[in-house]
């Protein structure tokens, strides 16, 4: 360098030299973005085969992202200048560990698992940002690839009837088994239906006709909805074509409404609940059965959470309700099935009043932030919006609130749109 011969720079090498930088910066990837990356190839395969085991594929993606001082240094930083968030965050994870002291739930797993994903799968995302403008684009391709690869593995595991889980375990035997065959299919076609949208966005961003690419997966999404009985899988990919649209076109006013609608169905879900009873007979005996099961369990639901309002039954606590009840054209069930198949009246049994108010109050916050950080760029903004709109279809009909897998795909979502999103000189980004 000129430095060394002569003792200085002058201005033609430092010119140079900051181009030469700036070319690196925008060609090499770093290993954080190489673990972003191959987590989202690798989450293709988990998807597919039901989604269990997603977020272990994210969250060591996560802690390969941050096996670096310098990622460490990083995150401590973004953290300390988020501090609002992180303080509701926080106190929302210790709301959460504090329930296991009233809950009804002996085992501590479910407990357990939430209390280790929630951090590890919000690291994953923020680790979407990457080092490098290299890292970001690797990771964007890395999305658009899981979901074109995941629509094609859960499609033929629909259209050729199960061809992976035979060859796995054998030929499906009875109703049983192709129940549940079904629901792991469904859960394949919830998180491609949730992802879907930042690929979209990705793929509208590079322009000409390069989009159409994704009529692809929303075609086998349908298919999906087909072979798993999976009707929350076509209503997803419609909230989330009528979202994105809408975002594409108003960005600003379509993540404020998305922001305040969520945190009005939060606070306003048992009366909601409640409300469902003056349903009309003649209107209820069109549902499908499954509705119907819904609509008695969304009842009793609130019935419970009006037991205990402010400090919920604990965490976990749903799975423990299993004093019978006839549900109609069903049958004698547990009052609860499992959990509440409603995320907002499903955090209002288990947590109460306090924990529904942080969580209200953080979808609040980062509302806010993604107003200041995303809406200058319309493409990004309406993946967002659009993943999210999709993400809430199948949390106010199908999953409860500590499904890991489920969690997953929505934080996956919100990693590929920080990869994605146009960054500002002098602005904030959407991590």
């Amino acid at each position: 360098m000129a430095f060394a011969r002569t003792g200085g720079l002058d201005g033609t090498e430092i010119h140079r030299d900051f181009k030469a930088q700036t070319a690196l910066l925008a060609t090499s990837f770093s290993r954080s973005g190489a673990a972003v990356a191959g987590s989202f190839i690798a989450a293709a395969i988990a998807a597919a085969a039901g989604g269990q085991t997603l977020a272990p594929v994210f969250t060591l993606g996560a802690l390969i992202a941050l096996m670096s001082p310098a990622r460490l240094a990083a995150l401590g930083h973004d953290i300390l200048r988020a501090k609002i968030p992180m303080v509701l965050f926080a106190l929302l994870w210790l709301w959460l560990a504090a329930s296991y002291f009233w809950t009804s739930q002996d085992n501590p797993k479910t407990l357990i698992g939430i209390l280790v994903y929630l951090p590890l799968l919000s690291i994953f995302a923020w680790s979407a940002g990457g080092v490098t403008q290299a890292d970001r684009d690797m990771i964007v391709r890395a999305g658009i690839a899981c979901v074109l690869i995941l629509a094609i593995l859960a499609g033929q595991e629909g259209i050729f009837k199960f061809p992976f889980y035979t060859a796995e375990r054998g030929p499906v035997k009875n109703g049983a088994e192709l129940i549940a065959v079904r629901h792991t299919l469904g859960g394949a076609g919830a998180a491609l239906a949730v992802l879907l949208w930042p690929a979209v966005a990705a793929l509208d961003k590079r322009g000409g006709r390069a989009h159409f690419i994704l009529l692809i997966p929303i075609a086998l999404a349908i298919v999906i909805s087909r072979y798993s009985h999976t009707s929350s899988i076509i209503l997803a990919v419609i909230v989330g074509s009528f979202c994105y649209i809408a975002a594409r076109a108003f960005p600003r006013i379509m993540i404020v409404l998305s922001g305040l609608a969520i945190i009005e169905f939060l606070l306003a879900a048992p009366r909601l609940a409640n409300l469902l009873k003056y349903i009309p007979d003649s209107v209820e005996r069109l549902l499908p059965v499954s509705y119907k099961m819904r609509l008695e369990i969304w009842q009793n639901t609130a019935a419970m959470i009006a037991q205990k309002p402010l400090l919920g039954w604990g965490v976990d606590a749903s799975k423990t309700f299993k004093q019978a009840h006839v549900y109609a054209d069903v049958g004698a069930r547990d009052i609860i099935p499992w959990h509440p198949h409603n995320v907002a009246l499903h955090l209002w049994l288990e947590i109460g009043l306090v924990g529904v108010a942080l969580v209200a109050a953080l979808v609040l916050v980062l509302t806010l932030s993604l107003v200041r950080g995303l809406s200058h760029d319309h493409k990004a903004t309406a993946g967002a919006v659009g993943g999210l709109g999709a993400f809430c279809v199948f949390a106010g009909v199908s999953f409860g609130a500590w499904q890991a897998w489920f969690l997953s795909s929505g934080f996956a979502a919100a990693a590929l749109i920080i990869a994605l999103v146009k960054k500002r000189e002098g602005g904030r980004d959407a991590s």
